[in-house]
């Protein structure tokens, strides 16, 4: 048997999808939740369940909210047969078979089913079916291969024929097929009337049936009125505990609301409470206020009378002192006069020194600022910096880890070039003595000219190693082209561009910082054009007032010189230091005395405010007092206060009360009985309801019943029977004779079944020195199981063993049948996700079995974790996350 695909439509969660197989190894990976175990649970309803099958098997495979009916579709060969078979369930049923050869047939409904099961049961031994089918959760279960006679006779002829096989031993066979498969199934006569048992069989036990229900609805019919009755009276009587308890609810409520009132009145009384004695403190406080600002006014007249006679004294004294201090200042103007003309010609001659040296000053801090501007747009115009290109780095020596790795997880190729013909590889030649080494990432074709070509296509490399690379080579791309760079070196160039601008940048401003020393440049701009004014200015007022004429009145031309002109500078300044000395001391008195004179002022005009505001607020607070005191005395606000904390005691006893009344009442207790009530009412209606619903539906099942005839139908059924009986009887005893007789041919014959032990035990350890290594064994019982493990000289019994260990031998144990039998009997290994215990060393030898296995034997693995069976060499993979996809949960 060879399944060639699959259709799934409206399976589960699955909408549609279609899965070819080959007939070796097919490697169905996809997530979970995606629809493999879907796969594995449709071939077998599409093998055992017709299409008007309501079993629960049937409904969960029902996708969840939608009304269709699921289907199931395979392509098959079996026995010769080459076939298509469709099911559907639920909605719009159907069932479809397509036998395309030896010889086409078209079937439909339970023809095409009943065709079906006939072919299988003919062709396929279906305990090999079972027996090759691991499904989830069952990989450490060995199989029961004693039970599969295709096994026995792929072993039987595996080993030394019988020289006791014999003509008796065809006779045998011979006539045992007439009544019995060679699985040792009924056929022929005694298959048909068995088929007709079969029928007739359920016939007379559903009218028998039939009949038992029309008799139980009957009596069911009498015990659900007198349920009707008893339901009645328990209803009234629920309904009177349901009113006794809207009472008792009601009660309680109008107890809360008392509590409530009560509540309420307590609130109120202790506001009022704390607002009488809130007035008693306010009174309080008005009346130490209008103590405290009398006591403030009475202080402050004093102080300002005091302060009135200072203020007197000093505004004399001050007065004298400025007397002498307007004779002293006119002597120091005539001084200064003086001063000012020896000082402009000295002036004149420092301004221009200052004037030359500010100039070259001014000249070297412009070039320095053009230096730091040009470097500045340079630097601008370098966008990159040290850091983004530490990032770059460290993104470029990322992908070049992962090329690596990945480089790493491919496979290697190495071409050595010996001599003879030209050797090329991608069309470039490797010289003669040298080679060329490289790993397969892309397809490479190697030639030797008119002796060979050979193509090799990379496998496929581990999904996270490609995706790795993928995200950095992305990660990186974003990154250059966020700075605008093709390459991390067009990047690195634009850094250094930045870091020289940088250097250039902070050597023109260090030298301008010590041309400027903390001043601007627009500072010394000003500076320097202020020289040159005062330079043009003093020039032409020296000639208008004689100031250089003055200053050469004794000495001539030599009297004109700096040092004269200092001398001369110096003594008018000298005159005039003293006039300013003695005016300053004056000065310093006058205003000595003019502070003193504005402090005694300052004192005298802020004490008057004070005392003014003082009597205001004294005549504010008394008003306050006054009008406080109108409306209500001292002795009222106490009687006010008294009387609201005794009211508020009364309210705050009533509350207690109310609230006590409220508990006495045990309301929980009474919200819960009413709930039950309640309950209890909707319970025993519904449960009415219920039982005159069943009433009505029993007597329409009674008159349908006693329409039907069902005593006439039923004694037709039963002589049916009896005369299909007599002849199946007859025929069993003839089939039972030859198939004693087989049997003590077998019997015979089971002596030799440990020689159907020995080559499965051979076949299954050449299998497990792959998988174990070249000192494994197992010991195999009659039964064809396997009863211990021997590695390395230890025997460890089966049950003993790991669980990774136990899945490992289970599987060989499937796998060396399904290669033992003949192709034609055989059926597919359907693995659906196990090997879940297995190490990556076990898994990937193991690989290698399946790899082995899938050029005799067709194998189906179904997977969530694509990397256990990514080295099976000859594997077909088929990923169902890129065909279909679920709507709902793969259950």
């Amino acid at each position: 048997m060879r399944l060639l695909g699959i259709t799934l439509r409206n399976f589960r969660g699955v909408e549609e999808s279609s899965v070819d197989f080959s007939e070796g190894v097919t490697v169905v990976q996809g997530p979970n939740e995606i629809g493999k175990s879907s796969i594995v649970e449709a071939l077998r309803l599409i093998r055992d369940e017709k299409d008007s099958a309501k079993k629960a098997c049937v409904r969960t495979v029902q996708p969840v909210g939608s009304d269709v009916g699921p289907e199931v579709e395979i392509r098959l060969r079996i026995g010769g047969y080459d076939m298509k078979y469709r099911k559907r369930w639920l909605r719009s049923t159907l069932t479809e078979l397509a036998i395309f050869g030896p010889k086409a047939e078209q079937l439909s409904g339970d023809q095409a089913h009943a065709r079906f099961k006939e072919i299988l049961v003919n062709c396929v031994d279906v305990e090999l079916l079972e027996a090759l089918d691991v499904a989830q959760g069952n990989s450490l279960d060995q199989p029961e291969l004693a039970r599969i006679n295709a096994l026995h006779r792929a072993l039987d002829s595996t080993a030394e024929a019988s020289s006791e096989q014999d003509a008796l031993s065809a006779a045998i066979d011979q006539e045992y097929a007439k009544y019995f498969t060679r699985t040792g199934k009924p056929t022929g006569r005694l298959r048909e009337v068995e088929a007709q048992l079969t029928q007739l069989a359920p016939r007379l036990a559903g009218l028998q049936t039939r009949s038992a229900e029309m008799d139980g609805f009957v009596q069911e019919h009498a015990q659900r009125v007198e349920q009707r009755t008893a339901l009645g009276t328990e209803v009234c009587d629920a309904q009177r505990s349901l009113a006794d308890a809207q009472e008792a609810d009601a009660q309680v409520s109008t107890l809360r609301q008392a509590a409530e009132v009560a509540q309420q009145n307590n609130n109120e009384a202790a506001r009022r409470t704390v607002e009488a004695k809130a007035s008693i403190a306010v009174r309080a406080q008005q009346i130490t206020q209008v103590g405290k600002r009398s006591e403030e006014c009475e202080r402050l007249s004093g102080v300002a009378t005091d302060l009135e006679s200072v203020l007197t004294q000093a505004m004399n004294r001050c007065a004298a002192a400025e007397q002498g201090a307007a004779t002293l200042d006119a002597q120091r103007r005539a001084a200064h006069s003086e001063t000012i003309r020896a000082r402009a010609a000295l002036d004149l001659s420092v301004a221009r020194a200052d004037h030359d040296r500010l100039l070259h000053q001014v000249e070297q801090a412009h070039a320095s600022e053009d230096a730091r501007l040009k470097a500045l747009a340079a630097l601008n115009s370098s966008p990159i910096d040290d850091g983004a290109i530490a990032k770059l780095d460290e993104l470029s020596t990322e992908l070049l880890v992962a090329r690596r790795a990945r480089e790493a997880a491919a496979a290697q190729l190495r071409v050595r070039a010996l001599g003879g013909p030209e050797v090329t590889v991608d069309g470039r030649p490797v010289p003669t003595g040298s080679g060329h080494d490289a790993s397969v990432l892309t397809p490479i074709r190697i030639e030797a000219a008119g002796v060979l070509e050979v193509d090799v296509t990379p496998g496929t490399p581990p999904a996270e190693l490609a995706a790795n690379v993928s995200r950095v080579e992305k990660a990186l791309d974003r990154a250059l082209a966020r700075h605008s760079v093709d390459s991390v070196d067009q990047a690195r160039v634009i850094a250094d561009h930045r870091r020289e601008a940088s250097t250039a940048l902070e050597r023109a401003e260090a030298s301008l910082e010590a041309l400027l020393q903390g001043e601007e440049l627009t500072d010394l701009d000003e500076r320097l054009a202020t020289l040159s004014a005062r330079i043009q200015q003093a020039a032409s007022s020296s000639d208008d007032s004689g100031v250089e004429a003055a200053s050469t009145s004794d000495g001539g031309v030599e009297a004109s010189t700096p040092a004269s002109l200092q001398q001369a500078a110096d003594a008018a300044r000298d005159a005039e230091e003293g006039l300013v000395a003695q005016l300053d001391q004056a000065n310093t008195e006058v205003e000595r005395l003019r502070s003193a004179v504005a402090e005694a002022q300052e004192k005298s005009t802020r004490t008057s405010a004070q005392l003014e505001s003082a009597g205001r607020e004294l005549d504010r607070a008394s008003q306050e007092l006054d009008r406080a005191r109108s409306a209500q005395d001292d002795d009222a606000l106490q009687r006010a206060w008294q009387a609201a904390s005794d009211e508020a005691a009364l309210a705050e006893q009533a509350l207690e009360a109310a609230e006590a009344a409220v508990d006495g009442a045990n309301p929980e207790t009474v919200a819960m009985r009413l709930a039950n009530a309640q309950d209890l009412v909707a319970t025993k209606t519904k449960a009415a309801r219920t039982v005159d619903q069943r009433i009505v539906e029993l007597t329409a099942l009674i008159d349908d019943r006693a329409g039907d005839g069902i005593y006439d139908e039923l004694a037709g059924a039963q002589a049916a029977l009896e005369a299909a009986t007599t002849e199946h009887e007859r025929l069993e005893r003839s089939a039972q004779a030859i198939a004693l007789l087989q049997e003590t041919m077998e019997r015979h014959r089971s002596e030799m079944q440990q020689r159907y032990v020995a080559p499965f035990r051979e076949h299954m350890e050449r299998l497990g020195r792959v998988v174990f290594g070249s000192s494994f064994q197992v010991e195999i019982s009659p039964e064809l199981v396997v009863e211990s493990r021997t590695l390395d000289g230890r025997t460890v019994p089966f049950g003993s063993l790991s669980a990774g260990a136990r899945e490992q031998i289970a599987l060989l144990g499937r796998l060396a049948s399904a290669q033992l039998i003949d192709a034609d009997e055989g059926a597919p290994v359907i693995l659906d996700d196990s090997l879940g215990f297995a190490d990556p060393i076990r898994l990937d030898q193991l690989n290698v079995v399946l790899n082995d296995v899938g050029h005799s034997a067709q194998v189906i693995i179904l997977t969530c974790q694509p990397g256990r069976f990514g080295s099976i060499g000859g594997a077909k993979v088929v990923d169902l996350a890129t065909t279909s996809g679920p709507t709902a949960a793969d259950i």
